[in-house]
């Protein structure tokens, strides 16, 4: 199960790279904030609860993301797009008080 090659080089070049490191934070940054950004407009829209911090759940959902993102990349046992569509769209249901 572990990290893509890819990943794994990247993480081990991030601590070395400046540049690399700021590159991925920088990219981890603006897909937070889109999160952050539709969580809010569905908020607005009532279709979401207000009770949740749009940027808080922005953290967890993208940190789910990237977690099962990982597993779909390296074939792990039983993961694959559609069960991580799944996944996710169940965590964001039950997180932001809507019905998939």
């Amino acid at each position: 199960h572990g990290t893509s090659p890819t990943a794994q080089s990247t993480s081990a070049m991030a601590p070395h790279d400046r540049g690399l490191l700021q590159n991925q934070d920088l990219q981890e940054g603006r897909f937070r904030e889109l999160i952050a950004v539709v969580i809010g407009d569905g908020q607005t829209a009532g279709e979401f609860s207000r009770d949740v911090d749009a940027e808080e759940a922005a953290v967890r959902l993208s940190a789910l993301i990237d977690g099962l993102a990982i597993q779909v990349a390296t074939g792990a046992d039983g993961m694959d797009r559609r069960k991580m569509t799944r996944l996710v769209t169940a965590d964001a249901a039950s997180l932001l008080g809507f019905v998939p």
